[in-house]
């Protein structure tokens, strides 16, 4: 009988041996799957990201090209706007402030239309259009 008892113990020890041994591999492959997962998911966000990184580049170069635009456009104004300064002083110089005089107005006139011109030209994300000033009357002989 103690050899029976033995025996019952021996198998039944072998028995909980095996079903926590198949317990810890179904532990395991159940680790394995959740990290395959997760890995899985992590490679999902890196390619999201990726994409999303290179969406943001260009449009940041978008918009780099559109501030080199705007800064381009703006020292056209600023030259301009000298001119402009330098037109109204000869123009003051040839007795526009004391009366009406035409050749002052002229050269006024011609400052501004020079001026106007290159505020209608190349404005950054206009359509291009060709801009012509508008005549003025001829002189009188």
């Amino acid at each position: 009988m103690k050899c029976q008892a033995l025996v019952l113990t021996l198998a039944a020890g072998a028995a909980l041996f095996s079903i926590s041994g198949q317990a810890q591999n179904a532990q395991e492959a159940q680790e394995k799957r959740t990290l395959e997962e997760r890995v899985a998911a992590l490679e999902k966000e890196l390619e999201a990201t990726q994409s999303s990184l290179a969406g943001l580049t260009e449009q940041a170069e978008a918009e780099a090209a559109t501030m080199d635009a705007i800064t381009r456009y703006l020292q056209s104004q600023a030259r301009e706007a000298g001119a402009m300064v330098k037109t109204l002083a000869e123009a003051e110089s040839q007795g526009f402030v004391a009366g009406i005089n035409y050749p002052s107005r002229e050269t006024l006139l011609t400052g501004w239309r020079s001026q106007l011109a290159a505020v209608q030209k190349s404005v950054p994300g206009a359509k291009p259009e060709k801009v012509e000033p508008e005549k003025g009357r001829r002189r009188r002989p």
